[in-house]
């Protein structure tokens, strides 16, 4: 099984978990600690016993999006922004440009982000 890494929350919600299937603190209690029902502390309570400690992360967390573009998709639209004709474009008409010229149909927010992670197009 793949080891997850948990945020501090989830492992604080598997501490009362923990403590409820200890007998040291009540569903209700571990529910008002949680901000959720206590019917779902029950759900959790239970699942624990087949998932274990990964029943407090979130099922899709590994998951790649079913929206994700292709990795060569990005590729060839940074290729094309780091051109020097493209310097002086926005992420916006960029978009409107590479759909045009290439097409290369790219959001203006996720042109933005590429262009952020990859040190400017």
């Amino acid at each position: 099984m793949e080891r997850i890494a948990m945020s501090q929350e989830e492992r604080d919600d598997l501490h009362w978990l923990k403590r409820v299937e200890a007998g040291s603190l009540t569903q209700r209690e571990a529910a008002e600690k949680m901000g959720v029902t206590a019917r779902w502390v029950r759900k959790l309570v239970k699942r624990m016993k087949k998932q274990g400690d990964a029943v407090v992360v979130h099922g899709l967390r590994l998951l790649v999006s079913n929206r994700k573009l292709p990795s060569k998709t990005q590729r060839q639209a940074l290729a094309i922004l780091r051109k020097p004709d493209w310097h002086d474009f926005g992420p916006t008409f960029a978009a409107e440009q590479l759909a045009k010229r290439h097409r290369i149909h790219v959001g203006k927010e996720t042109l933005r982000r590429w262009s952020n992670r990859c040190g400017g197009a």
